[in-house]
């Protein structure tokens, strides 16, 4: 797979329906194959009415610029707040998730051609502070594994997740924690290389990413790349494109081992004028 992935918001409803074939014809001359939609819903956003309807129209505009979609189900805006409450507390929360992820499942099943769908993906980001106990990470590991398992009983298609590294765990103490999601879940791991964020020294970066590149011992399907530059505190996320040569090189890469190449995100390389 060579991915993008689009990120839906409100504030992209003020752009014309013409700017959408566009922008996705563009995608594919650039030789991409597959848009990933970080998310079908969002709280409550894209839930109902005129936001679901639009956000139906852009995914039929994909699949009609001959790219496939990894389709992103429910993301809670409060997640990493949510996920803090004590790991004994998380299940009825866990559970809820799920529900509202095989609901969007089954309406995304329905309304678009089947053969367009490549995959599932679960908004939900693995970190490497919040999951660092064993016990934690069986925890996580097994309401992985749920949704996954419930996915199967829908389709027979593949669930991605993504889990990025800020350097909390130390490098072999991250890799076993993917490990321990991947063979309890089978789901398929993504990890963003957190070039974009600049919270680690780029030789701290190549660390983590070296660990995950052993093709015979690496529990990833995959890399996500990140083509912004991040401006402001995590707290009051913004970012801008990279320069365009420095975009190109970005786009260049590739993952190891054969694994799926991603970049985050659309709005970085076509300019949505917001």
């Amino acid at each position: 797979m060579t991915g993008m992935i689009y990120q839906p918001q409100q504030r992209d409803m003020k752009l014309s329906n013409a700017f959408w074939p566009s922008a996705f014809s563009e995608l594919r001359k650039r030789g991409f194959d597959t848009v990933i939609i970080q998310w079908t819903q969002y709280g409550d956003v894209f839930s109902a009415g005129n936001e679901k309807k639009w956000l139906r129209e852009r995914l039929q505009d994909a699949v009609a610029a001959d790219l496939k979609l990894v389709i992103g189900l429910y993301a809670d805006p409060d997640s990493f707040a949510s996920l803090d409450m004590p790991t004994e507390l998380l299940e009825a929360y866990f559970l809820k998730n799920t529900e509202k992820n095989i609901q969007l499942a089954r309406y995304w099943k329905e309304i678009l051609p089947v053969h367009s769908i490549t995959g599932w993906y679960l908004p939900t980001e693995i970190d490497d502070r919040r999951w660092r106990a064993k016990s934690d990470q069986r925890v996580l590991a097994a309401q992985v594994e749920r949704d996954v398992s419930e996915l199967k009983r829908l389709t027979s298609l593949p669930a991605y997740i993504t889990s990025f590294f800020k350097g909390h765990s130390e490098v072999n103490e991250y890799k076993s924690m993917l490990e321990q999601i991947q063979q309890t879940s089978g789901v398929r791991l993504w990890v963003q290389d957190g070039v974009g964020g600049q919270t680690l020294l780029p030789a701290e970066t190549a660390l983590y990413l070296k660990s995950l590149a052993l093709c015979n011992s690496t529990p990833i399907n995959g890399l996500v790349y990140e083509i912004f530059r991040q401006v402001g505190p995590d707290s009051n996320f913004k970012a801008e494109p990279l320069p365009p040569a420095l975009l190109s090189k970005a786009l260049a890469q590739r993952a190891p081992c054969g694994g799926d190449t991603v970049f985050f995100s659309l709005r970085y390389l076509i300019n949505f004028g917001h």
